[in-house]
């Protein structure tokens, strides 16, 4: 696994590929933060994090996420995961990010504090969004750039990235088409869209809910492949492979089409996803 890296971070390297949101103009690096060309707008860096996201959230959804964030304690030590199923989701994001040559530059939405991202950060151009201040503060030192944004207004230019992920963050959102879409819109031709989440009819979650009464927070939405394919039909996408995650193990089985007939065994799904030129 790559070493972590510990240098400071140089926006101006990275400015072609942030874009105004919503916008998907060009930004400048000035005094403290971003502007648009006419200088009408600006986004300021605070605590190290542009600032892209101007309208904030609800204050229950960010209240739950800064919390959460300071159970991490220090970013070095809370990057490493050791539970089987993250163990799952590393290796299938990683021989997907390392499969080609190509992949240089890579986006996680929901990034956290970079429990995925930072051991990628070595060799790779990663963008971390989230829309905790907390979260990304506990990213510095990785090598991630941070980026408080909405994932449906992403800060990045169309077309411009090699892979975009999100890992075990859509099933909080009832319904992330408009998420997936943003994501797609930056990819590059042929760039990767790499989606994970919990699995609707794990056996396993079942098993947990009825007998220890726990496996799924309130709010969750449990999905199949088939209903985040669904999600983003009429996007230029078309599906790579699907990861069966067998947890607790550290095993996952691939299969080209959006059905398996051991499915129940799967206690998360990893969807793999190209776009199209």
């Amino acid at each position: 696994m790559p070493k972590q890296i510990t240098h400071q971070l140089q926006w101006e390297k990275v400015l072609p590929f942030l874009s105004v949101p919503g916008e998907d103009t060009p930004l400048d690096l000035g005094d403290g933060g971003f502007t648009d060309a006419r200088k009408s707008r600006f986004f300021p860096i605070h605590e190290g994090v542009p600032q892209f996201m101007e309208a904030p959230l609800d204050e229950g959804v960010m209240q739950h996420f800064n919390e959460t964030a300071k159970k991490f304690g220090k970013a070095p030590k809370s990057v490493e995961v050791v539970a089987p199923i993250a163990t799952m989701l590393r290796k299938e994001l990683y021989r997907i990010t390392d499969s080609k040559d190509a992949v240089k530059t890579l986006v996680d939405v929901g990034c956290g504090h970079g429990q995925f991202s930072a051991p990628l950060a070595s060799k790779h151009t990663v963008f971390g969004v989230d829309v905790s201040q907390e979260m990304l503060k506990l990213t510095s030192g990785t090598g991630i750039y941070p980026l408080l944004a909405d994932g449906m207004q992403l800060p990045l230019r169309s077309r411009s990235i090699d892979c975009a992920y999100s890992i075990e963050v859509v099933q909080l959102f009832e319904d992330p088409g408009p998420i997936l879409s943003e994501m797609t819109r930056i990819l590059k031709p042929g760039g990767s869209l790499v989606i994970s989440t919990l699995h609707r009819y794990s056996l396993l979650r079942r098993i947990n809910r009825m007998i220890k009464r726990q496996g799924v927070n309130e709010g969750t939405r449990l999905r199949r492949p088939s209903d985040l394919l669904a999600m983003v039909e009429g996007l230029p996408l078309e599906l790579v492979n699907v990861s069966w995650l067998l947890g607790p193990t550290t095993f996952a089985v691939s299969t080209s089409g959006p059905t398996w007939f051991l499915s129940p065994l799967a206690s998360n799904i990893l969807l793999h996803l190209r776009r199209k030129a």
